[in-house]
């Protein structure tokens, strides 16, 4: 390929790239507000949905643990025959 014909095709390519890159620059900067608007939606609702599961889990071992330490000292109490 002869050197002109190259460096046509060379500043074409690169200009095409240019405008290519700054377009989806724009783009994406112009959709980031959005973007970052839903993001912050999506992690408060996350973190409200964890720390519900983090709550419920947490009482329903409280419950199980008290049952077992009642029954613990109910043994406990017979063992030593004062009911």
């Amino acid at each position: 390929m002869e050197w002109r014909r190259f460096f046509i095709f060379n500043v074409l390519g690169a200009t095409a790239w240019v405008f290519s890159m700054s377009f989806a620059g724009y783009a994406f900067g112009a959709s980031l507000k959005n973007f970052t608007d839903y993001f912050n939606y999506v992690s408060w609702s996350l973190a409200g949905i964890l720390f519900l599961t983090g709550y419920l889990i947490w009482r329903k071992h409280k419950k199980s643990f008290r049952r077992r330490d009642h029954k613990h000292r109910q043994g406990r109490q017979r063992e030593s025959g004062s009911v």
